[in-house]
């Protein structure tokens, strides 16, 4: 199940897609087949045009003007059978992906065209093998911050491309707990707040 901003509800069973708009209460129903996802909340994005699930390693889009449910394949560099695909949707329309096992973002769906985009993260010297993604955020600000497993957080401008690291340092007060990055979020406010494996 996923909740938009807007107040519309996403679920996602074996048996069909509902959408559910708590502001107007109305709600629809497709009858669809498709295998149900695990995490559904960070597998599946809302965009104009409908939603997409990241599942069984494609994207479906669900056109939800004409009820059409469509496979769209992922990028080969994110066909790995042990890892697991994310989705998240911008403020400027833009649909990334994201997996679990490698070492790269994809902006996958730009202006209602799909480019699979691949970002790949700059190298860190010293950082473990196992430098999983395990979260993706916008900010709100032209910037799509980027938690790793063993490597800190980037911070991707997507206007100029650069990407910025940032990592724990020891005698630094002000610095990351830890390069155990797993989850982020921006409060009303615009303070990005960082989540950590043991530290918190």
């Amino acid at each position: 199940m996923k909740v938009s901003a807007k107040g519309v509800w996403w679920v996602v069973a074996e048996s069909g897609i509902w959408r559910y708009n708590s502001h107007t209460k109305e709600l629809k129903n497709w009858e669809v087949h498709l295998p149900v996802p695990g995490r559904s909340a960070s597998v599946m994005a809302e965009m104009s045009d409908g939603l997409y699930i990241s599942t069984d390693h494609a994207v479906w889009h669900l056109n939800s003007s004409t009820g059409d449910l469509q496979r769209e394949s992922l990028p080969h560099e994110m066909e790995n059978p042990l890892a697991e695909v994310y989705l998240m949707a911008d403020t400027d329309g833009t649909l990334w992906a994201y997996s679990t096992r490698e070492e790269y973002i994809c902006r996958y769906i730009v202006g209602g065209r799909c480019v699979r985009e691949m970002i790949s993260l700059p190298p860190t010297a010293g950082a473990s093998q196992n430098n999983a993604i395990r979260d993706l955020m916008d900010d709100h600000r032209g910037n799509i911050w980027i938690a790793t497993d063993h490597r800190g957080l980037f911070v991707y401008n997507k206007k100029s491309g650069r990407i910025t690291a940032m990592h724990h340092q020891r005698d630094q007060l002000l610095s990351l707990a830890s390069d155990n990055a797993t989850c982020l979020e921006v409060d009303d406010e615009g303070t990005i707040w960082v989540g950590h494996l043991k530290t918190g």
